[in-house]
């Protein structure tokens, strides 16, 4: 093995230099001066720091407004800060300080010298001038185009003379009267909703003042309907008639304004947007823009590999420039790149898309869109407020509202569109839905957790006739004018599954449509699968309650079952979609692999949300203080039986909750006011109770930065039936020798309650168990009971309304067997070099049972231990053993009924001392199996494929294999399992499990194998840990080993499986000196001194030099600093020395060249032996070039 170090002869030495990443600085304080940059001498512009910056670079940029347009390319790994959080604004508009006269009334004119086509007033949009006016009173993205635009005789709904394409009729209404107006809009620009979901802009070509019609270029003769015509017209001075409006002159660059309040607009800011992009980018990949901010103008991202926009605001991103008379596709936000990121951004305020994203394998997420479109014309595809065109893109716990158009999301292909919140759109439009995935676009769509309603369209929409292969669940519609939560169209092979559609007015909330398209032969979803859905009406078309095509099973429709839905949530009218306890939906549903992993009780319940869940989902973004709160800021019609439950803030550990009846002592409560209530991992508070009087509650949220006040929300419960809770205890079950459950019921219908359960044995002392809140049934399994033995329970509930006692107090008696007692050997454990412990187990509850252990070396004489009486497990410490020996035992037990052995000899071997210069290994060992059954109800089913593993008491158990079949010859140390969580654990065993004849895509709950006792346990671990179990007295040495999973306690505890991407491993620990597993000629003792484990040879430390080479060298794998280095230096005129660090049990020679082009290397030196001290050797000097380089070797 060598490493070899060349130097010149004329350097006399060589080194590598990395690029050093430069760190610049702007500031609008700053000077443009190539010898600044640097924090104390910023530059004045960002464009001029882009202009010195190179790969890796990032830029700092001091608070203010920038207006620039700042263009990157062609250069990677580019980070542009807002510095120390403080406010950075690109601005795409200018300061407009021009005189003002008076043109007309309360209209100002002046003369600009740039055009612009967006204006402003103290950073207030102004409106364009238009007829019909805009209405003052009503939010301007949220006006409806029937109220507030002109209306034309369309077709379908008018009588003569109609429209045609490229001659409209105006159709008067609500005092919007063209012919009666006077204006003559002749050369008027035209905003046209003449094709249902799609808009256009044409000029008018002609029109009389007093006529109703006019005439345009005509639009797509493919997009043009014959139904619900709407208009406005911009571009004349003479629509200038409102406050807040204004107009620009193309041809005289005059500027006419009537700004809020009339005067003079000189006493107000006015600025004029003048440019769309303040950020271009392209062939830029790694690019990461933070904390910036953009007003009157956005980003454009294009094709920048991996790039990140995050933590920005941006306000009036874009607009149309109609009022320069240029008719086009609006210039938008756009991501034309691959595996791009927006994350945490806000865009508000925008004519034109939100947002545009072309790019394939991007990521929008935690983004906050609103008021977004007001004109909705001349878009790509159906005129989305979010236009996704890239192939797998991910759009996540996002929240979109207040947007004109009839689309909100337009889903690319195999697009996954979850947690969404989407709200109060389509004002300027007609048909779509909230989300909308078109025929070519459906094939694995997949969309879930999402929440649409408040608006008049669709919810979520597989599109048109003949799509194949998508996926809709766990999505919640709802609202008064709401049409179908989800609507599949004439498709087939799609899933519909887990989702809630709780009211609407207009049509059933569920529509999997039977009947095919028109004249076409498409299927129409005789193979889709609909299930586990809940909704007021499931039907197969919209108009009747036809039946719905397909596999439709487990789900649960009002209309059919003649139910309200209110017999079944908590309170929908207050969002809060749970299941009520003991609802007809819980547990009624079925698995869905891969849509109802991680549910709660013995079956996935029916809906978008599980009884019992620790976290109740809520859709849309998270700020950066909590908000959602449920019950709604304000709802007076809350129930006496409600929960606290809200969306924590974005990057919250936990959250502090404050709840009280007056408004300034929440707003003023510390952790230690009365008014704190709990710090919660979760996002569910249950004050067990509430009175008919106003409550205010607080959310601060505790994140890695600091804590986070939240607002003071109130509501109030209309009524609550104030009583003591109502508690019962319910029968013992699955009774036997010594274990047994016991429970009980809280009966008064939700109102949660704090629960204990005390037990006894007959004449023994009371144990009392918290159960914690509970509001319907709770179970608690007890084991190592004695057997044929009375014991008596009752359980002790707790409100805010009082507290009670189950009663009467319930008995059940433990099984007693007049036999003969049963045993066997327990696995030897705590195995050392020299003590060891043995026992057992009476495993047929026989009474009375006097056991002993009988133990020998291999060869030696029998030893007796008295156990005295037992009647479950046993055991005892065996010491002064000797080292690397064989020992045997076997247990006995006897009673009045008979005298049994345990059927087998077990054996165990002491530990071998070790010598401590021994060199120790470890490897990470990943599952090759793993899964989780259950029993006795779904015991058929094979849950191999989830991302999980579940545990809970007595019905569910996991399973994993793990093969050390590789470690030959090793001597085995230790071994551990690490198994990473998903949930707070409270206690958990692992098992020895003796058959292998297992597999994942086969196991269930009827031919799972037999668990053996526990190994070891673990208690209180927190979500997302790696928890180890200590597995060492079990597996022992080369071989395929399986181990059992299971939980003492009724709560379901969830792991995550190889599956999920966590995978669980076996974490072995070996001693050998030359042991190298991994087949990299790197001694597996030497990766673990280093990295803990064994590791591939790969370059960790970025030094140039692998893990060969550093172990080669003597050198420090995980420090860039430790090298071995070569220096040179003349001693006199006729010679000089090369110095170098060696290393002992290390070889060093020198080997001269005289080019390096020839490969041609001669011995200079012997081999020297390293001393751990530096060596200095002289080398005679040569009148030609030399080359010389240092070979280590190991000897």
């Amino acid at each position: 093995m060598k490493l070899m170090s060349t130097m010149g002869s004329i350097l006399l030495g060589s080194s590598v230099l990395s690029a050093q990443a430069t760190d610049y600085y702007v500031s609008t304080t700053g000077t443009n001066d190539p010898s600044g940059g640097a924090m104390g001498a910023p530059f004045a512009t960002i464009s001029f720091a882009v202009t010195q910056m190179g790969a890796g670079d990032s830029c700092f940029i001091r608070g203010g407004r920038y207006h620039e347009e700042i263009t990157v390319s062609n250069t990677d790994d580019l980070t542009f800060f807002a510095y120390n959080d403080e406010t950075v604004i690109l601005d795409g508009s200018a300061a407009i300080t021009n005189n003002w006269t008076p043109h007309s009334g309360n209209i100002y004119k002046t003369t600009l010298t740039a055009a612009i086509w967006q204006l402003f007033a103290d950073g207030e949009m102004m409106i364009p001038a238009r007829w019909p006016n805009a209405d003052p009173n009503i939010d301007f993205w949220e006006q409806w185009e029937s109220d507030h635009w002109g209306e034309g005789r369309a077709p379908r709904n008018s009588v003569a003379p109609t429209n045609s394409n490229g001659v409209f009729y105006d159709k008067p209404h609500s005092d919007i009267d063209l012919a009666a107006s006077g204006l003559n809009i002749s050369n008027a620009i035209a905003v046209l909703n003449v094709g249902s979901f799609r808009t256009w802009t044409r000029v008018v070509d002609s029109h009389v003042p007093g006529s109703n019609m006019f005439t345009h270029a005509p639009v797509s003769s493919g997009g043009y309907k014959d139904k619900e015509h709407y208009y406005f017209v911009v571009g004349k001075l003479e629509l200038l008639d409102a406050e807040n409006e204004w107009f620009f002159d193309t041809a005289t660059s005059n500027l006419y304004v009537w700004v809020p309040g009339g005067g003079n607009p000189a006493a107000l800011e006015i600025k004029g947007k003048k440019t769309t992009y303040c950020f271009t980018a392209t062939d830029c990949d790694d690019l990461l823009v933070s904390g910036i901010d953009f007003f009157a103008g956005t980003f454009n991202l294009d094709g920048c590999l991996r790039a990140r926009v995050e933590n920005g605001e941006l306000t009036y991103p874009s607009c149309t420039r109609r009022m320069l008379r240029i008719i086009e596709t609006p210039q938008t936000t756009q991501v034309n790149s691959d595996f791009a990121e927006v994350y945490n951004c806000t865009f508000a305020y925008t004519d034109g898309h939100g947002i545009s994203v072309s790019g394939d394998d991007s990521t929008i997420e935690n983004c906050y869109f609103h008021h977004i479109d007001y004109s909705c014309s001349e878009l790509p595809s159906v005129m989305p407020a979010l236009n996704i065109s890239g192939d797998r893109v991910t759009f996540r716990h996002n929240t979109l509202h207040s947007f004109g158009a009839s689309v909100g999301l337009l889903q690319g292909n195999v697009g996954t569109t979850e947690y969404n919140n989407f709200y109060n759109g389509g004002y300027k439009q007609h048909d779509g839905a909230m989300v909308q995935v078109l025929v070519a676009k459906q094939t694995d769509a997949n969309i879930g957790w999402n929440w649409v309603h408040d608006w008049s369209r669709l919810g979520i929409r597989f599109d048109g006739s003949g799509g194949i292969g998508g996926r809709v669940h766990h999505s919640v519609g709802w609202g008064p004018n709401m049409n179908s939560t989800v609507f599949i169209g004439n498709h087939e092979n799609n899933e519909i599954i887990n989702n809630s559609g709780i009211y609407s007015s207009a049509r059933p909330e569920i529509v999997v449509e039977s009947a095919p398209y028109g004249d076409l032969p498409m299927p129409a979803n005789t193979n889709t699968i609909t299930r586990n859905n809940f909704a007021r009406q499931i039907a197969g078309t919209t108009t009747d309650g036809s039946p719905v095509p397909g596999i439709y099973d487990h789900n649960w429709d009002g209309y059919d079952l003649g139910m309200d839905i209110r017999t079944q949530l908590r309170d929908p009218d207050n969002l809060d979609y749970r299941p009520i306890p003991g609802a007809d939906i819980v547990d009624a549903g079925v698995v869905y692999p891969g849509v109802t992993d991680g549910y709660v009780g013995d079956a996935p319940d029916i809906g978008a949300y599980e009884y019992g869940a620790s976290n109740f989902w809520i859709a849309g973004h998270k700020a950066a203080a909590a908000s959602m709160p449920i019950p709604p800021e304000g709802t007076t019609d809350a129930k006496g039986s409600a929960s606290l439950i809200w969306q924590p803030a974005l990057d919250a550990t936990s959250s502090e909750v404050y709840l009280g009846t007056d408004s300034n002592s929440v707003a003023n409560a510390t952790p230690a006011s009365p008014e704190f209530k709990a710090n919660v991992g979760n996002n569910i508070y249950d004050p067990l109770g509430l009175f008919a009087q106003p409550y205010y509650w607080r959310i601060d949220s505790v994140t890695p930065t600091g804590t986070v006040t939240g607002e003071v929300w109130s509501f109030t419960p209309a009524s609550a039936t104030v009583q003591a809770p109502g508690i019962v205890n319910t029968a013992a079950e699955n009774v036997s020798t010594n274990s047994a459950i016991l429970g009980g019921q809280i009966t008064d219908g939700g109102t949660g309650s704090r629960v204990w359960i005390h037990w006894w044995s007959d004449g023994g002392a009371t144990n009392v168990v918290d159960m914690g809140a509970q509001s319907y049934t709770f179970a608690l399994p007890l084991s190592g009971l004695p057997s044929g033995t009375l014991h008596n329970y009752r359980c002790y509930a707790e409100n805010s309304y009082g507290s009670s006692w189950a009663a009467p107090v319930e008995t059940f008696t433990t099984i007693s067997l007049a036999i003969p007692p049963e045993v066997i050997n327990s696995p030897a454990e705590n195995i050392t070099t020299n003590s060891a412990t043995i026992g057992g187990q009476i495993t047929n509850g026989a009474s009375d049972s006097e056991v002993s252990i009988h133990w020998w070396a291999d060869g030696g004489a029998t030893n007796i231990i008295g156990m005295g009486i037992q009647a479950n497990s046993f055991s005892t410490n065996l010491l002064i053993l000797s080292s690397d020996t064989l020992y045997n035992y076997r247990c006995q037990a006897a009673n009045a009924h008979g005298t049994n052995w345990a059927p087998t000899v077990s054996s165990f071997m002491t530990d071998t001392v070790v010598d401590p210069s021994s060199k120790v290994a470890v490897v990470h060992i990943p599952v090759s199996d793993d899964s989780w059954v259950q029993v006795p109800v779904n015991d058929t089913v094979n849950h191999g494929a989830e991302t999980i593993i579940k545990i809970r008491g007595t019905t569910r158990f996991g399973y994993l294999k793990f093969d050390t079949g590789d470690l030959d010859d090793a001597l085995f140390d230790s071994a551990r399992v690490f198994i990473r969580t998903t949930e707070y654990i409270t206690n958990a065993l692992m098992h020895s499990v003796s058959s292998n004849d297992w597999a994942e895509g086969t196991i269930v709950g009827i031919n799972a194998p037999v668990r053996g006792p526990a190994i070891d346990t673990v208690e209180h671990r927190v979500a997302d840990e790696w928890v180890e179990f200590d597995t060492t007295s079990w597996i022992t040495n080369k071989g395929v080993w399986t181990v059992g999973m299971s939980s003492p306690i009724t709560d379901a505890l969830d792991w995550y499986s190889k599956e999920s991407g966590s995978v669980p491993y076996l974490a072995v620990s070996y001693i050998s000196d030359t042991a190298d597993l991994n087949t990299n000629n790197i001694p597996d003792w030497w990766e673990t001194d280093y990295f803990g484990h064994i590791v591939d040879n790969t370059d960790a430390d970025l030094d140039g030099v692998d893990n060969f080479g550093e172990y080669v060298a003597d050198t420090d794998p995980t420090n860039s600093n430790s090298v071995f280095a070569v220096s040179g230096s003349p001693t006199n005129t006729v010679e000089f020395a090369l110095s170098f660090l060696t290393s002992t049990n290390r070889n060093y020679a020198v080997e001269m060249s005289e080019n390096l082009v020839s490969n041609v290397w001669n011995t200079a030196t012997n081999l020297v032996p390293g001393t751990g001290h530096t060596v200095d050797l002289p080398l005679p000097a040569t009148e030609q070039e030399s080359f010389y380089r240092v070979e280590v070797s190991i000897p």
